[in-house]
C-alpha cells in the first residue's frame, strides 16, 4: 500500500502511543515545532477508509443530574496500521 509522507507521519505518531484527540486535529497538514509533520483532517480521514486508523465513537452518558458527558475520542492505530508500518 502506496502511503504519503503525512500519513506515514500520522502512523509513526500513534504507534508511538501518542495520544491525539480527534477533536484537535488541525484543517491541514502542517509543522510541530520541531518541524515534523502533523497530518491534517483530510489525512486522517484518508488512513480511517483505509482502514488503517480508527476514530471510536462514543455515546454519551447521562450524569444523572440532566447533564450529559460525552468521553473524548482518541485516534487508534489498528492492526491493519500497524502491518503498514512494518511494510515500510
Amino acid at each position: 500500500m502506496k502511503l504519503s509522507e503525512a500519513e506515514i507521519s500520522g502512523l509513526l505518531a500513534l504507534y508511538g502511543h501518542a495520544l491525539i484527540p480527534a477533536e484537535d486535529l488541525p484543517e491541514k497538514t502542517m509543522d510541530d515545532l520541531c518541524g515534523f509533520p502533523i497530518p491534517g483532517r483530510r489525512v486522517w480521514a484518508g488512513l480511517v477508509r483505509k482502514g488503517l486508523v480508527l476514530i471510536p465513537e462514543e455515546d454519551p452518558i447521562d450524569l444523572g443530574d440532566g447533564d450529559m458527558f460525552t468521553f473524548t475520542a482518541f485516534l487508534e492505530l489498528t492492526e491493519e496500521g500497524r502491518r503498514a508500518l512494518k511494510s515500510i
